[in-house]
């Protein structure tokens, strides 16, 4: 009995341990940003009612946060039954509601009463929201209904019924509401309501609706206003949605699945339970994940997560949980709940738990990646720029501070120029599109110094890794366009007073069996050897061009033989791990160091020679490469384009070889867009007739179809032509052309 009560104990300290001590990973990427700071704004963490500066107040629950135009923060107190102001001098107040606490002090019995400050009455209150005018709106969950609570502190009831829970639209008088949790605004004036039955809006004029088919039992909302409309965020208990302004809406999802509009994180990262939301822009949100004690961020657009404070523990009989203010690595977070946006850089969090307000402070956004579908970042003044460009092996499941972009900056911080590194990624795509990128970013003046990633995968478009065992025998056919495509954009840039580095990385495939190891078992064909003269002949093809290359392969193969080799890729998702982009952003620092561009650039500056000039702001103009291999003889500029999305590329002008054309016979077209595109397509008469392989930019880009298809000929025919960037926005525009017989 002895044995086992002090095995038992052994167990249980063991136990503690794990609960108060940091959770430890190799890899940064699996911890919160270090570079994030957590404070308490306002709690004691003694339960109560108690008004007081800063850390002497006291809350029960906090729950919902929003801060007014004038910066003073509003928190609901779900357990209190209260609505507090933290004013900015940090004196927490009680602006309405009342209760005494029960015996056990952790909560105050909910009530329902309109009345001014303490004669009102609330069932756990929790989301909050400004409309136009002075007024706070606040999600009043457990008696159905939103109220009103005018700047004196009178609280009305706006929309809904305290006495019946439901789901029914129409004036807000008669509405009814489910347990609403979440709230937000518009610049119209129009709330917008999380509730069991989905994401309900009310009007201005007070008429209540539900978006169509958008969320499923949804308990977090948030809107950001831009030109096209409102985008809608919504976290349920399946993941996070959003609803852009023409009403497509797109999910990442908290557990795996397929389904149409699904999208994917960087690295197979699990997304963690989304509860509520605080967005910072279209692509930019910050939410909580009650289940794992954690605040994260996600960059929608790049799929990019990462956690900002506590610890990610996905298991749900484990805790990471508990009460530490620190850097994001160190914090520690117990139920948080509401979440607002505070500024640019930071976020304010309802610490359930731990009856406390925090704020997030020193959130890196500037470093998100840009994906090429975008238009590029104008290079900032008074430093030396710049731009690195690739697939997604250049930015994958990482963020700033321990991705290759990142490690590089911090090891130039010693140099004397003050060096500032943007990476632009074109996930998936086929080689050219990465080279005319560059010379897009080029023209709009983006950088002074261009690093292009090249890998296998580059070369074999479409994200089929497994077709780069076919590199090796078609090298006759893929050698010459990466050489004269690159000596193309080696002179285009000399032109532009701008500095190439290609920077050539194998894939796991190419290097070792043991790299990516599982999926490889797991296929039919096992484990096989590796490429090892696609390196060879990428390296040949691009000294060819004669442009500045880094060549890592050696450096890769030299570190799998190490005996303290680390692994270089991920175990199933084939991109870098940290330890290889540490391997990438070491050689690289070293060539930067030893070459310093920005001497050169800084020389040039200063005898009067022209050097690289930012152009903000300026869509970048047409390309002057030499005239295409076909003279067009129809040029048709689109009045406007079938797109209500403003991130939806803008086709300028397309231009044909001949407004009649033959059948059969080729197709000869020059498309403009106005931001780099993945794919354009013309399609006729109900068929596709094969332009995916054109890849323009917002300068001169060609394709021929060698054989139009013969049942098309003698007759007028109206070609839609479909710009498509690589996160899937799509614009058309059509042409009125005669095939002729």
């Amino acid at each position: 009995m002895d044995t086992l009560s002090r095995l038992a104990a052994a167990l249980a300290f063991v136990c503690i341990l794990c609960n108060i001590a940091p959770v430890a990973a190799d890899d940064p990427s699996l911890q919160a940003s270090p570079e994030v700071r957590v404070s308490t704004i306002s709690g004691s963490g003694v339960a109560g009612t108690g008004d007081g500066w800063a850390r002497n107040a006291q809350f029960i629950e906090p729950f919902g946060v929003v801060y007014d135009r004038a910066g003073r923060l509003y928190v609901s107190d779900a357990g209190a039954q209260r609505i507090r102001v933290v004013e900015k001098d940090g004196f927490t107040r009680t602006l309405a509601g009342s209760g005494a606490p029960i015996a056990s002090g952790l909560w105050v019995q909910g009530g329902y009463a309109d009345g001014a400050g303490s004669s009102a009455r609330f069932n756990r209150p929790a989301g909050l929201a400004f409309g136009l005018g002075q007024a706070l709106y606040v999600a009043d969950t457990n008696n159905h209904c939103i109220r009103r609570i005018d700047a004196d502190g009178t609280v009305t009831t706006y929309a809904g019924r305290p006495d019946s829970a439901g789901h029914v639209d129409g004036p807000r008088n008669v509405a009814k509401f489910d347990r609403p949790t979440g709230l937000a605004s518009d610049a119209s004036g129009n709330l917008y309501v999380a509730d069991f039955s989905g994401i309900r809006v009310i009007s201005p004029a007070g008429v209540v609706t539900t978006l169509p088919q958008f969320g499923s039992a949804p308990f977090g909302v948030a809107v950001v206003n831009t030109d096209a409309g409102p985008v809608v965020f919504a976290a349920d208990e399946t993941g996070l949605l959003r609803r852009t302004p023409d009403g497509t809406v797109e999910r990442y999802a908290s557990a795996p699945a397929s389904q149409k509009g699904m999208r994917d994180l960087q690295g197979e990262q699990p997304l963690g339970h989304p509860f509520a939301l605080a967005a910072f822009d279209d692509h930019s949100i910050a939410f909580t994940d009650v289940r794992a004690d954690t605040v994260r961020y996600l960059n929608w657009s790049a799929g990019a997560l990462q956690t900002l404070g506590g610890v990610p523990v996905e298991n749900g009989a484990a805790s990471g949980g508990g009460y530490r203010d620190g850097s994001g690595a160190q914090s520690r977070f117990d139920v948080p709940l509401g979440i607002a946006v505070r500024d640019e850089r930071s976020v304010v969090v309802a610490d359930g738990g731990n009856k406390r307000v925090r704020e997030i402070a020193n959130i890196d956004r500037t470093h998100d990646a840009v994906l090429g579908s975008t238009l590029p970042t104008s290079a900032s003044k008074g430093g030396y720029n710049i731009a690195f460009v690739g697939n997604s092996f250049l930015w994958q499941y990482t963020r700033w501070s321990d991705s290759i972009q990142g490690m590089v900056e911090a090891a130039l911080t010693s140099t004397s120029a003050r060096v500032r590194i943007n990476p632009y990624v074109l996930p998936g795509a086929a080689f050219g599109a990465d080279e005319q990128y560059v010379e897009f970013l080029a023209r709009g003046g983006a950088a002074d110094f261009y690093v292009l990633n090249i890998n296998p995968g580059n070369i074999y478009p479409s994200g089929d890794l497994a077709g780069t065992l076919q590199l090796a025998t078609t090298a006759d056919v893929w050698q010459p366009l990466v050489t004269t495509s690159l000596r193309k954009l080696r002179g285009t840039l000399e032109g532009l007073h701008a500095r190439l580095l290609v920077v050539t990385t194998p894939l796991a495939n190419d290097i070792s069996p043991v790299e990516t190891a599982w999926p490889a078992l797991l296929s039919g064909e096992g484990q096989v050897a590796p490429n090892t003269s696609v390196g060879a002949l990428l390296n040949d093809a691009v000294r060819a061009s004669g442009v500045d290359l880094l060549d890592l392969w050696p450096a890769f193969v030299n570190d799998v033989k190490a005996p303290g080799h680390e692994p270089l890729f991920g175990s199933s998702d084939p991109h870098f791990s940290y330890h290889g982009r540490v391997v990438v952003a070491r050689a690289l620092s070293g060539w930067l160091k030893a070459h310093q561009p920005w001497r050169a650039n800084a020389v040039a500056q200063a005898t009067g020679s022209p050097a690289p000039s930012p152009s903000p702001g300026v869509t970048p103009a047409a390309s002057s490469s030499p005239p295409p291999l076909v003279s067009y003889g129809y040029k048709y500029r689109p009045a406007s384009v079938a797109s209500a999305d403003t991130h939806a590329p803008q086709i300028l002008e397309i231009d044909l070889n001949d407004q009649q054309l033959s059948a059969p016979g080729p197709l000869a077209v020059r498309v403009l867009t106005s931001i780099n595109v993945n794919g354009v397509y013309a399609h006729i008469s109900g068929k596709t007739i094969g332009i995916p392989p054109l890849v323009p930019g917002d300068f001169e880009a060609m394709t021929t179809v060698p054989s139009m298809p013969a049942f098309l000929k003698g007759r007028n025919y109206t070609v839609q032509f479909e710009a498509i960037t690589i996160d899937g926005r799509r614009t058309t525009a059509d042409v009125s052309i005669y095939i002729k017989r």
